[in-house]
């Protein structure tokens, strides 16, 4: 009857996909950081409640610290005794085995780096967990560190594992574990795609099914021979590139249908088992992260994690950027007929291109912006100018020559002439939209065009804010903007962006720094920056200053103009140059600190 029937506050973090019915116990089981911090430091810790008949216990107080994964439980004892609760520990690398019925904490295995997903067999014998960051290093793999560490300016006990990555500085690999619970021991770690999320385990066969979120793959593993039988590609229309991030999978009882949660593409992808093909594809809402068949087979259940977007009317103390309101869905499951058309209005709905409409033109002469993708542009040199946390009609809802509404203007001609210019002369982006909520998953959308399920999610509670480089499981596996145009073997200058520091805000700094500016004298002491990956380190301006409002926006575009002098002297300029402006951040209304026009 769509009534909520029972609510139980949290205080601290849920974990990610962490409430589990147990159909034995006939509970619920909620994964979650209500005791939220240990004595004596910062850490959130993981702990388990129950909930039956509307009264609530807690399970287990601390088997972990800062987030919990998705967790599974058996429905009978196992050899040792015990019915498993298998309970992915995210930051801390390890999955804990609890006796469903006493709470009791039976072990702690580790596993792969960022533990996420986790199933376990009927009898409680074995458990499988996926891991978004693949198996641990071995010697010799190039690797970089998932976080910044100790004293990281976001997360002051965060961690920062190594994990295996490729040359663009992208996790490389991703494994589902299987642990025997009787031993407590890891039996196996299976290659299969990458960031593997979800898991669904048709055990009458022996097959499980790894939904592969930044390799849009559904992996089919043997679970006998403990090996991958098959790749499932999630590439409709020929799409080519990546995005499609799928994140949970589901059986049909009967076994005859797999159903995967697209997050990317806000739809259900329909799987025929045998021949390992999509046969379609069904519309959720925004950003589907659950996906469930009802005991009659008739019905999904889905869940979406952002909805239908921000709840109109909600308190103007809370934060937008953080403040979604999910749904869920009950979906019959269609005909043939019907998921025909649900596939094209899944299509549809994405905007998908249909070049086979529309193909693009051989002789085709090179305008500013080409009328189809893949033709020439007269466009040679672009500046991108990255900046934070405004909206276009703050800046420009005045502008006569855009779509946007003057009574949301913040600043104007005399506060930002610059930019208004800019706009004027080049380029409006009036009806451009990002997905971006944050800055940590901001910089991806910025960059990659895309947030991996880790940072979207978001996984990296104990980890890093992943808005500056820090983080490989916060890198998409088709590369940034960077790597393309490396790629067609273009020159590139990076200023700021995706750059790890550890900002230190100091008002006198920022003071000092911007009267040397006045009075014409160099920046003191240049920074040396650095990116961690070294494919985009040989790009950086290693003198630009990173994130770090110490550093007013006139200092650096100061510091960008130079490099420019230094390109017309030998008339050849990148075809890309990307610069972090991040000035318009701002310190609010903090006393003593400049204004935020001043910062703007």
């Amino acid at each position: 009857e769509n009534e909520v029937v029972h609510q139980s506050a949290i205080n601290g973090m849920v974990g990610i996909h962490g409430v589990l019915f147990d159909p034995f116990a006939k509970r619920m089981l909620v994964m979650g950081g209500w005791q939220a911090k240990r004595e004596g430091d910062a850490a959130p810790a993981v702990g388990v409640m129950a909930i039956q008949n509307g009264k609530e216990s807690l399970l287990q107080a601390r088997i972990g610290d800062y987030l919990a994964g998705s967790p599974a439980v058996a429905l009978a004892k196992n050899e040792a005794g015990y019915r498993p609760l298998v309970v992915p520990l995210t930051a801390s690398n390890e999955v804990a085995v609890l006796d469903a019925d006493s709470g009791g904490l039976r072990s702690r295995v580790s596993v792969g780096v960022a533990p996420f997903g986790s199933v376990v067999s009927r009898d409680g014998r074995f458990a499988y967990v996926s891991n978004w960051g693949g198996r641990q290093p071995r010697s010799g793999d190039r690797t970089l560190t998932s976080g910044s560490g100790p004293g990281d300016w976001q997360s002051p006990l965060a961690k920062a594992d190594p994990v295996v990555v490729d040359e663009k500085g992208a996790a490389a690999s991703g494994t589902v574990t299987r642990i025997d619970l009787v031993t407590g021991r890891m039996t196996h770690d299976i290659e299969t795609g990458l960031h593997p999320n979800g898991l669904a385990w048709d055990e009458k066969v022996g097959r499980l099914y790894v939904a592969n979120n930044n390799s849009d793959t559904v992996s089919v593993v043997d679970t006998q021979t403990q090996r991958v039988l098959a790749t499932i590609a999630l590439k409709p229309w020929g799409l080519t590139g990546l995005g499609v991030a799928p994140s949970a999978i589901a059986l049909s009882p009967d076994g005859q249908n797999i159903f995967v949660a697209c997050s990317g593409l806000n739809a259900i992808a329909v799987i025929d088992p045998v021949r390992n093909s999509v046969r379609g594809y069904i519309p959720t809402a925004w950003y589907p992260t659950s996906v469930q068949v009802s005991a009659d087979a008739k019905s999904l259940l889905v869940g979406s994690a952002f909805g239908y977007g921000y709840p109109v009317g909600q308190s103007k103390k809370r934060k937008p950027n953080f403040d979604f309101r999910g749904a869920a869905s009950l979906i019959p499951i269609p005909d043939e007929d019907q998921l025909a058309s649900y596939t094209a209005a899944v299509r549809e709905n994405n905007r998908l291109p249909m070049p086979e409409l529309n193909p693009r033109s051989k002789k085709a002469k090179a305008i500013p912006v080409p009328l189809r993708a893949g033709e020439p542009s007269s466009i040679k040199h672009v500046v991108y100018i990255i900046k934070e946390n405004k909206t276009y009609d703050s800046y420009f809802g005045d502008l006569t020559e855009g779509n946007g509404d003057p009574g949301l203007l913040l600043y104007g001609d005399k506060i930002i002439p610059n930019h208004r210019k800019l706009a004027r002369e080049f380029v409006l982006l009036d009806n451009l939209y990002s997905n971006g909520r944050n800055s940590a998953d901001g910089h991806q959308w910025l960059t990659q065009a895309i947030a991996t399920g880790y940072v979207w999610w978001p996984g990296y509670a104990g980890r890093s804010k992943p808005f500056t480089g820090n983080d490989p499981l916060a890198v998409s596996s088709a590369g940034a903007i960077w790597d393309s145009a490396a790629r067609k073997g273009h020159e590139i200058a990076v200023f700021g962006e995706y750059i790890p520091d550890r900002p230190r805000f100091r008002e006198a700094e920022r003071r000092q720094n911007l009267l040397d500016w006045m009075n014409g004298k160099p920046l003191d002491g240049e920074p040396k920056t650095h990116a961690r990956n070294p494919a985009l380190d040989r790009h950086v301006i290693h003198n630009y200053p990173v994130w770090d409002l110490r550093y007013p926006d006139v200092v650096r575009a100061d510091l960008f103009l130079k490099q420019l002098g230094v390109w017309e002297s030998r008339s050849r300029m990148p075809a890309l140059s990307i610069v972090q402006l991040p000035g318009d951040h701002g310190k609010g209304s903090d006393p003593g600190v400049s204004t935020m026009n001043a910062f703007v």
